[in-house]
Parts: C-alpha cells; structure tokens; sequence
C-alpha cells in the first residue's frame, strides 16, 4: 500500500528527476529509466547528479523555461491510500548542540544518525527517509546535511561544515514503517547514547511531533475533462 502511494504520486508529476545517478552503474541507470518511461510514457524522465552536476542545468533551464499544465484529474482509491499512509509514521524534532569546547558537528550528526538507525533496525522498522540539517549558531548560513532513505544504505552527508563549532541547532525529520511512539522512542534513546558517550556536548531535545497523517477526505473533486 505504500508502493500505491508512491506509484499515485509519480503517476501525478509532470517530470520526473532520477536523482543519485553518479551512485548506479550504467546497466542500473538504463533499466530504471526504461522501467519509467514505460510505466509512464507521456512523462519526461531526466537523470541528474546533484554531487557531481551532471544535468543540472538541462534540469533547471526545463524548470524555468515551460509552464505548468494542466493534467487530467487522477483516480484515487483513497481507502487504499489511507492505509498505505497509516503504514508511516512521521516525526519532526529539534534538538539544541551546545559545548564550551569546539567540536565537529559532522562527525556528532553522523553518529546521531547512525543510533538513530540501529535503534528501527533493531525493531525491524524500515526506514522511508531520514534526514537531519545541523545550522550551527554563528555559521553564517553554512549548513551540514545526512540523509538515509533505507535500512540497508549508510547515512550520507550531503553537507558539511568546514569548521568545528560550540553550538548549534538540529532539525530532525523522519519517515518510516513504524508507530510514531517507536520513532520518538528511537529518536530519545539515540540522544540518551549521544549524550552519554560525548561528555562536553549536550544535545537537548527542545521541540518533538510525531503522528499518522490522517485519511484524505476530499471535500470535492473535479470531473475529468472529456
């Protein structure tokens, strides 16, 4: 049900991004774009690479080149979409990085990360996205960024910072095939693990949400145009 999801929302796109591809062989590039293309065959279907650029600008100068059209309304099954959204647990947090002494916040977030990780391995809940920012306080806009979109990858950094830091905040978001207690409960025990191995860093959590979303109810819905 949450492949329904997923399929409905490409199903609705105008364009779709293969993003990553400097991680996919050649035969892996070709198979998923062709398995889209098919599936999907009035879509426009790029392959780029946000670490090396590799058709960014192809990317961009289609973003802001055409307009918008208009699509033919989508059937929905929302009863199998509300399911498929009941499989997902989300969770927003905020946590406030603090040490008198300076302290690589690269490093900290990718080991906050990796509890975080092995806390829904451990419970055999797999892991939609996970995705942690690290704004230091006087970073001047520069940013550290990990993600993790499944159990069996590493979580990768993105961003980083080029210098160690005293303090800072972090923004936690995370997806994944689990009761949203089980992410809080994994988000707070990561913390507790953190705090306990790094002595002069304390991390406290200062804002946490988490939830299902609930059963789309459409209030009303567009007849297909003949």
């Amino acid at each position: 049900k949450v492949t329904y999801i997923y399929l409905k929302q490409l199903e609705e796109a105008d364009l779709m991004v293969i993003n990553k591809i400097d991680s996919l062989e050649e035969t892996q590039r070709k198979s998923l774009r062709t398995a889209l293309e098919e599936r999907f065959p009035t879509k426009k279907v790029l392959e780029v690479s946000a670490r090396s650029g590799a058709g960014l600008e192809d990317w961009f100068a289609l973003m802001t080149s055409e307009k918008q059209g208009s699509a033919d309304t989508m059937e929905v099954d929302y009863a199998v979409y509300a399911e498929g959204e009941a499989l997902l647990g989300w969770l927003n947090a905020t946590l406030e990085l603090r040490s008198e002494e300076a302290w690589d916040g690269n490093a900290w977030m990718t080991q906050f990360a990796a509890h975080v990780q092995s806390q829904l391995e451990a419970q055999h809940h797999e892991i939609a996205h996970l995705k942690m920012t690290l704004s230091p306080e006087d970073g001047l806009g520069e940013l550290a960024v990990i993600n993790l979109i499944r159990n069996d990858f590493v979580p990768e950094l993105s961003q980083t910072l080029p210098t160690d830091i005293h303090q800072a905040e972090l923004i936690v978001n995370l997806r994944a095939e689990a009761d949203p207690d089980a992410l809080e409960a994994a988000l707070r025990s990561a913390l507790d693990a953190m705090n306990a191995g790094q002595g002069a860093i304390n991390a406290a959590l200062t804002h946490i949400e988490h939830f299902r979303p609930g059963k789309p109810e459409p209030t009303h819905r567009m007849e297909a145009c003949p």
